[in-house]
């Protein structure tokens, strides 16, 4: 679906245009967010209600955490990053090692206490 957003932007095909990118924005930006706020939300709620274990709500915070110090890296000091490196490195580098901290997070979550034979049974 990105893709062809961003393509019929470029293109201004339909109703997309470049001059007025709200489709961009919407993929792009507030679209995953949602997701991750979604995403969070409900694994917190899965954690208080059915796991005796509260640590892995740990990981989720810093899964969010991660999340939310790479968009603002990427977002809001790219440029400034850019410029006080001599232009070799920019907000994008910070924001993917972010976003390999965040899906690792994810990981050690559903690592530590969603595997079949860590299950207790009775």
């Amino acid at each position: 679906m990105c893709f062809f957003v961003a393509i019929a932007t470029f293109k201004q095909f339909a109703s997309f245009s470049f001059r007025n990118p709200i489709g961009l924005f919407i993929t792009y930006l507030l679209f995953p967010a949602i997701c991750a706020l979604i995403y969070a939300v409900s694994q917190l709620v899965l954690v208080v209600r059915t796991l005796d274990d509260r640590w892995v709500i740990g990981d989720v915070v810093f899964g969010v955490a991660f999340y939310v110090v790479g968009c603002v890296l990427l977002f809001g000091f790219s440029v400034t990053i850019c410029d006080a490196v001599s232009h070799y490195i920019d907000g994008v580098f910070f924001f993917t090692l972010a976003m390999l901290f965040t899906v690792m997070m994810v990981y050690k979550y559903w690592d530590c206490k969603f595997m079949p034979w860590q299950i207790e049974r009775n």
